[in-house]
């Protein structure tokens, strides 16, 4: 993958779950070295043609771990994306991804009552979208919400 983004001018990989990717599990704790020695080399090496850039993005719910691997040390900046846990958050990501109506949005706020992480309400709503047809209805929104277990 690094290999193909050194072909174009301008690059972007994003690794979702890099836990995943060095084979993390908590109990233990273990994952593979080989893998981690790997993207730190990677991430840190410029591409091979002058003028190509690229940039890596790296995503974690564990962020912790990145610390632990000293993986943080290859990334030029770290952020930090709280869960969601007002009305007006939860409203403002649902109306950039999909066409809910005013009232629908502030019955789906209404009915989240703990904190989800962007992710989470990015997946009960694609969910939401694929049950349904075009267009997404709070109850659809609400029921995939309740299947999910949020």
């Amino acid at each position: 993958m690094f290999q193909d983004s050194w072909k174009s001018p301008l690059s972007m990989i994003i690794i979702d779950d890099i836990e995943r990717c060095l084979d993390y599990t908590p109990i233990g704790p273990r994952f593979s070295n080989q893998v981690l020695q790997a993207l730190l080399v990677l991430i840190k090496k410029n591409p091979p043609v002058e003028g190509r850039k690229l940039m890596v993005i790296g995503i974690t719910s564990i962020p912790h771990l990145l610390e632990d691997m000293e993986l943080t040390r290859v990334f030029n900046v770290s952020l930090h994306v709280p869960d969601l846990s007002e009305p007006d958050e939860i409203k403002k990501v649902l109306k950039e991804t999909a066409p809910f109506s005013e009232a629908d949005l502030e019955r789906i706020a209404d009915n989240i009552k703990e904190p989800i992480g962007v992710k989470k309400l990015l997946m009960v709503t694609e969910m939401a979208r694929q049950e349904g047809d075009a267009s997404i209805s709070a109850d659809n929104f609400l029921a995939c919400l309740s299947n999910c277990g949020l």
